[in-house]
C-alpha cells in the first residue's frame, strides 16, 4: 500500500492505480456538458436576435412613441407604414361608395339647373309682358240669395242669419274685386 491510508484509497482512488480508464471517463465528462453549454448559448443568440429584430421598429420609432404615450394619444401608437397601409385601404373602399354619389349629384344638379332655367324663362316672361291680365267677361250670374224673400215664414232664425252673412259676404268680395281691379289697372298705366 501506499502511505495513503485506506479510508482515502477507497474514496477517491488515485489516477496512479487506473490511469487509462480515469483518463477517459474525464474527457468525455468535461466534453458533454461544455457541448451543452455551447448549444444553450447558441440558442440564446438566436433568441436575442429575434427579440432584436423585433424590438428594432420601436426602438427607432422611440421619439415619437415617447411623445405619443406621453400626450396619452394612443391610437397614434401605430407606425406610419401601417397607419398609411390602413389610409389606402379606405381610400379604396371610399371611392367605391363615392361614384354613385358623385353620379347621382350631378344628375340632382342637372334637374336643378333646369328646374332654374324653367323659372327663369317665366320670369321674363312676367317682366317682358307690357299688358297685364286681363280679367274675363264672365257674365254675371243671379246670385240665389237675392231671390230669397227674408220675410218668407218657411225659414227659421237660423237660416234667416246664415242667409245674411252670405250676402254680406257676397258684397265684401265683390267691393275687394273692385278694388284690385282698380289697383291693377293704374298699375299697368
Amino acid at each position: 500500500m501506499s502511505r495513503q491510508s485506506y479510508y482515502r484509497q477507497s474514496a477517491l482512488p488515485s489516477l496512479a492505480a487506473r490511469p487509462s480508464r480515469m483518463r477517459e471517463s474525464m474527457v468525455v465528462d468535461v466534453v458533454s456538458p461544455l457541448d451543452a453549454c455551447v448549444n444553450a448559448a447558441s440558442a440564446c443568440v438566436e433568441t436575442l436576435g429575434s427579440v432584436t429584430a423585433k424590438l428594432e421598429p420601436g426602438v427607432r420609432d422611440m421619439g415619437r412613441l415617447k411623445k405619443v404615450l406621453r400626450a396619452q394619444h394612443h391610437y397614434l401608437v401605430l407606425p406610419a407604414p401601417e397607419v398609411q397601409r390602413r389610409r389606402t385601404e379606405y381610400a379604396a373602399a371610399i371611392e367605391k361608395q363615392l361614384e354613385p354619389l358623385l353620379s347621382r349629384s350631378a344628375q340632382l344638379l342637372e334637374v336643378e339647373d333646369a328646374h332654374i332655367q324653367r323659372l327663369e324663362g317665366r320670369l321674363a316672361e312676367i317682366q317682358g309682358s307690357s299688358r297685364a291680365v286681363e280679367p274675363k267677361n264672365v257674365p254675371r250670374r243671379e246670385c240665389a240669395l237675392d231671390g230669397i224673400d227674408m220675410r218668407d215664414k218657411g225659414l227659421s232664425i237660423a237660416q234667416r242669419r246664415k242667409i245674411g252673412a252670405l250676402k254680406n259676404r257676397r258684397q265684401k268680395l265683390l267691393e275687394e274685386q273692385k278694388r284690385l281691379m282698380g289697383e291693377a289697372g293704374g298699375a299697368l298705366a
